[in-house]
């Protein structure tokens, strides 16, 4: 479980005390656009060698120890030199180490950005980098200083985030204007995140079209890369399979009435917490008689989007993953079920602030698993994010950052 408690030392180490702002979930969590026209290109948008103070973002030697992307995409020289974008940041102000610590920790979310010459628009491909870069206090101090100068500098510009659900950020959202506050936001990025503080990379591959995803990942430790082990499976990668069919092309129609054919391998759960019984037709009876059993696993589905039940060292990437979809999709077998809800739910801790309604494609959708960032050009984000961003914001607020 994750605790958001400070020490009196670290409270004097956050320095200088400044005019008070409430931070929001678009101010945790900043989710970019990605180019709607062919006459427009992804120049905004960060790539591995954008470099400033800590060095490139993504350095090509550490890039290539990582497996394949996109088995049907256009390589792994195309996705580094050209492809490959940050779309997505997240600011976690207390992640915990192993020995249950808070460390300052930037994540920023990458996708191949691709255009179609079909539909003549960009989108993204459904595979991800997650970059880790830890932040000293220092520099976390400095980090949060530019980015309340971002908020109060939009606040100006009448570009609010107060009770804004989470989603592509608001000043992102003109399209004459994007582009300069995308690099402004860059430009403080670079000043925080880069090689020297770079310490884990994890994926997720599309192995097969729509059909086969693998997760995984690797971490530095005692300055050398290592595979990242999965909690809960002790394994190095994990694997989901949906053989449902859908109307083609699969990229462009996310299946929101889709059923859902899903395995997931390795699956060593406890029993509370094998969702395969919801997920897969071939295990439920797919009758009336399902909804004692749907109901018994709302729990679990509600304990992997909670940040105070589990966390990203006690929860394997499919659960945490896949939890929204779940939900989804019991909610829409019986909808008595929908607002049904378990001593696992999650809290929102500032109702005046934060508004945890979830708007994007993950939240209506079966084939979804992306957490923070686009299914083809939709914004796609699952609720464990959105609690997550909740707790993020909450944790700066209440020590007064």
């Amino acid at each position: 479980m994750k605790t958001f408690l400070l020490t009196s030392m670290f409270v004097l180490a956050a320095g200088t005390v400044h005019a008070k702002v409430i931070w929001n979930l678009n101010d945790v969590s900043y989710l970019y656009p990605i180019p709607k026209h062919s006459e427009s290109k992804p120049d905004f948008l960060m790539n591995p060698d954008s470099a400033g103070a800590k060095g490139k973002l993504l350095p090509r030697d550490v890039f290539d120890r990582i497996p394949t992307l996109n088995n049907s995409g256009n390589g792994q020289e195309a996705l580094y030199t050209s492809e490959l974008k940050v779309i997505g940041v997240r600011i976690d102000p207390c992640s915990l180490n192993e020995a249950g610590d808070c460390v300052h920790e930037v994540r920023l979310v990458w996708q191949p950005i691709t255009f179609d010459s079909e539909s003549m628009n960009w989108f993204a491909q459904d595979a991800a980098i997650h970059t880790f870069y830890e932040i000293e206090t220092a520099d976390f101090n400095n980090l949060t200083t530019h980015l309340r100068k971002f908020k109060t500098d939009n606040e100006k510009q009448n570009i609010k985030t107060n009770l804004v659900p989470l989603g592509v950020h608001p000043a992102f959202l003109n399209e004459s204007k994007k582009s300069l506050q995308a690099n402004k936001l860059n430009s403080i990025l670079l000043k925080f995140c880069g090689s020297k503080n770079l310490k884990k990379v994890t994926f997720m591959r599309l192995l097969t079209q729509n059909i086969w995803w693998r997760f995984g990942g690797i971490e530095l430790t005692e300055s050398k890369w290592t595979q990242v082990m999965i909690p809960r499976l002790n394994m190095n990668f994990q694997d989901i399979f949906n053989s449902a069919l859908e109307e083609y092309p699969p990229i462009h129609n996310p299946g929101t009435a889709m059923d859902a054919v899903f395995n997931i391998m390795p699956a060593n759960y406890p029993a509370e917490d094998d969702l395969f019984t919801v997920i897969n037709n071939g295990v439920r009876t797919n009758t009336d008689e399902d909804f004692e059993e749907f109901k018994s696993k709302i729990a679990a589905t509600e304990r992997f989007k909670n940040p105070h039940r589990t966390n990203p060292k006690t929860l394997d990437c499919a659960s945490c993953h896949f939890a929204s979809a779940t939900r989804f999709y019991i909610n829409s077998r019986f909808n008595s079920l929908e607002h049904f809800s378990t001593k696992d739910s999650y809290s929102n801790p500032d109702p005046a602030h934060f508004n945890l309604i979830n708007n994007s494609i993950a939240a209506r959708a079966t084939r979804v698993v992306r957490a923070f960032g686009y299914f083809a050009e939709e914004p796609a984000i699952s609720q464990r994010v959105i609690n997550d961003s909740a707790e993020s914001a909450h944790w700066l607020n209440q020590n007064n950052f």
